[in-house]
């Protein structure tokens, strides 16, 4: 009799457990059976200048055919057919106000049944935002004596993709000139002094961001071809035919070795050379000569001394015959 009763008791907190189920989800079915489509997946929504690119993975969307997106608190919603030959979901939208977005996205099958919804956030970038970036600017402009270049000395500014540098050569051609963001210094080997240049830098807000954008170019003023002291550690003797002959123990390289004046350590041509005298120096480098130095002697013979120079330059020396 006890196992009768143990029976009935089992059954019925059965029957009681299977009515509570019901009652708690009947609520929510009231309406009828609620058929969810399947939603876009892996969302990435790229920011550019006043435009947003929506893109997604089309994995569960075996039923869907439209997607509606909708910037949310702007009353503004976009459909669009779902193409499947395609390899992955993309939307643009243009035409959009710099500002921060709350985008919904929901898909939806021909019945109309329509999938949960996802809200994404992204800032869509303008004109005053772009103005917060520092372009890329030329910090100092240093003249090279070895080859008569110009090196531009450039900061470091963040987000910087490019700098494009426009500048006129001696022969007043335009050139351009393409320098990468996180250059140092560029280097013009060849200028037109007290010329333009120009620079433009193009920026990328963010690694995500669809449109590089370029800054208000900057302009500057190229400076005039300085006068320097021609350096004359790489001075020779180019020792040619027509040179005068060394005496009394002098030597043409004597007179650019800073010392001072002697028989020994300084300059003397030999007897009965004649006038002019010709010396030929290799300066190694090529160069635009404005002015010379000059230092005579304390020797009291100043009677004896040059009164009238002459300089001349050749470029190429390369066919040219010396005493050795």
């Amino acid at each position: 009799m006890k196992k009768v009763i143990y029976i009935i008791t089992t059954i019925l907190l059965c029957m009681t457990s299977c009515t509570d189920i019901h009652d708690t989800y009947s609520e929510y079915i009231k309406d009828g059976e609620q058929i969810y489509v399947g939603k876009l997946a892996d969302v990435n929504i790229q920011p550019g200048f006043q435009r947003m690119m929506i893109k997604g993975s089309m994995k569960y969307l075996a039923t869907a055919k439209t997607c509606i997106i909708e910037l949310v608190g702007y009353d503004k919603v976009f459909t669009t057919d779902i193409d499947r030959t395609q390899p992955e979901f993309s939307y643009e939208i243009k035409d959009v106000e710099e500002g921060n977005y709350y985008v919904k996205i929901t898909t939806k099958d021909k019945e109309g049944n329509i999938s949960l919804s996802e809200t994404y956030n992204v800032d869509v970038y303008g004109t005053e935002h772009i103005a917060t970036y520092y372009p890329k600017r030329i910090t100092d402009i240093q003249f090279v004596i070895a080859d008569n270049s110009l090196n531009l000395i450039w900061n470091q500014a963040d987000n910087v993709v490019e700098a494009i540098v426009k500048y006129y050569d001696s022969n007043e051609q335009l050139l351009t000139l393409t320098v990468k963001g996180d250059a140092a210094s560029t280097n013009l080997p060849d200028w037109k002094a007290t010329s333009i240049l120009t620079v433009e830098t193009r920026i990328l807000p963010s690694e995500t961001a669809l449109d590089i954008v370029s800054l208000p170019i900057s302009e500057y003023t190229l400076p005039d071809e300085p006068i320097v002291e021609i350096p004359r550690t790489n001075f020779a003797n180019a020792n040619m035919p027509s040179d005068v002959v060394n005496g009394y123990g002098g030597s043409v390289e004597k007179l650019w070795n800073n010392d001072t004046w002697n028989y020994d350590s300084g300059y003397h041509a030999g007897d009965n050379q004649g006038v002019p005298h010709h010396l030929t120096i290799d300066m190694g480098l090529t160069a635009t000569i404005t002015e010379c130095e000059l230092f005579f002697t304390g020797y009291e013979r100043t009677d004896w001394m040059p009164r009238l120079f002459q300089i001349w330059g050749i470029e190429d020396v390369e066919d040219l015959e010396s005493h050795e």
